[in-house]
């Protein structure tokens, strides 16, 4: 992948000017709940982070960051054991809706205890990067408390530019994990997606 800053977002992010708390108030996360347009979104995002991962069937999953639960529904249906949880306690309500025992959590403090097989984070971890990688270092600490030896994690998220998916990834790789770094459509502001995909020695 070819290094430079010049790799950007095709439009300004709304964390570059909210907290999730803030930008996701009471409407905003119900008309997210409604969108089909990001439901299928993140129906895609998430078919994609498992084929990256390839975890088991019946593998307990985390899904961190579950939204209103549109990754959940598509992780579940595939036959895994899903364990939600999310920053904003309206996503966890809308989530509950769904079927799950969702909790509310922090990417840098999850809700569960004990091991788990995997990791699923779609759309999040720029959330947390927007306050730099002493933040993202506590989200690797989280990762690797939680994932068992031999488990797998996948992050989707919108670094702001290639610098930064790099410092992620290194954060990640700093903690212990086999990381690998995965870019669909480089070539295309509009359509490119990351991963870091996660691997526990």
């Amino acid at each position: 992948m070819k290094q430079s800053s010049e790799w950007k977002s095709f439009h300004v992010r709304p964390e570059d000017e909210k907290t999730a708390v803030d930008y996701y108030d009471a409407s905003e996360a119900e008309r997210y709940a409604k969108s089909n347009a990001m439901r299928k979104i993140q129906e895609q995002l998430t078919l994609r982070a498992v084929e990256l991962a390839q975890f088991p069937l019946g593998s307990k999953i985390i899904d961190a960051g579950c939204g209103s639960g549109f990754s959940s529904i598509i992780l579940r249906e595939i036959g895994y054991e899903v364990y939600p949880f999310d920053l904003i306690p309206a996503f966890v309500e809308q989530c509950k809706q769904k079927g799950f025992k969702a909790k509310v959590g922090d990417l840098c403090k999850f809700p569960f205890k004990g091991k788990f097989d995997g990791i699923v984070s779609i759309s999040v971890l720029q959330w947390v990067s927007i306050g730099g990688m002493v933040e993202v270092a506590k989200v690797a600490r989280e990762f690797w408390n939680h994932l068992k030896k031999g488990g797998k994690a996948v992050i989707q998220f919108y670094p702001k530019s290639e610098v930064e998916a790099m410092q992620c990834g290194k954060a990640f790789k700093e903690k212990g994990f086999a990381v690998k770094i995965i870019t669909d459509n480089p070539a295309n502001s509009r359509k490119r997606k990351v991963f870091i995909l996660l691997e526990k020695p």
